[in-house]
């Protein structure tokens, strides 16, 4: 599943085996505990509020998944930082 709020980003994913859903990183339209991994590419610094959003990662995913992000702005390390039990090394 490729998640995004633009369509016209999504509309990338045509020609793909991703399906994709238009929805909002801070309302995710999927059940808790439903997903096994979440990656982020370059996204975190376009999301109004990264509190909200790691709350909405946090409820969809499984107690043993995996996020994996890629692109952050140094503005997303205090974030990301407050959420450290989110760190493995």
């Amino acid at each position: 599943m490729g998640l995004d709020r633009s369509m016209r980003m999504l509309q990338a994913l045509r020609e793909t085996d991703v399906t994709p859903v238009q929805a909002d990183g801070a309302a995710l339209p999927l059940k808790d505990c439903s997903v096994d991994a979440v990656t982020l590419f370059e996204s975190l610094h376009l999301m109004a509020g990264l509190n909200a959003c790691f709350a909405e990662l946090t409820r969809v995913l499984r107690p043993d998944g995996l996020v994996m992000t890629m692109g952050v702005f140094k503005e997303d390390l205090r974030t990301i930082l407050f959420h450290r039990d989110w760190i493995r090394t």
